[in-house]
């Protein structure tokens, strides 16, 4: 479920932005990361499907391959 973020919240993304890219992390991998986060809170809050498993997939397992929340 990937929604276009608000003004606002792309706002704060581009604030964190040069923490990230000290770390070689790219505005595209960014904002799927934080989808990711946003993907992953709500399904533990809500609890849906609780064996839902939250990952980004990608071709990039070294970088993005940290963000895979198994249930």
């Amino acid at each position: 479920m990937i929604e276009v973020p608000q003004l606002a919240e792309i706002r704060v993304w581009l604030d964190e932005f040069p923490d990230f890219a000290a770390q070689t992390v790219s505005m595209a991998d960014l904002s799927m990361i934080k989808d990711w986060e946003k993907t992953r809170e709500y399904e533990q809050n809500v609890k849906r499907h609780p064996n839902t498993r939250v990952f980004i997939w990608s071709l990039d397992r070294q970088d993005l391959g940290a963000y895979d929340d198994r249930p």
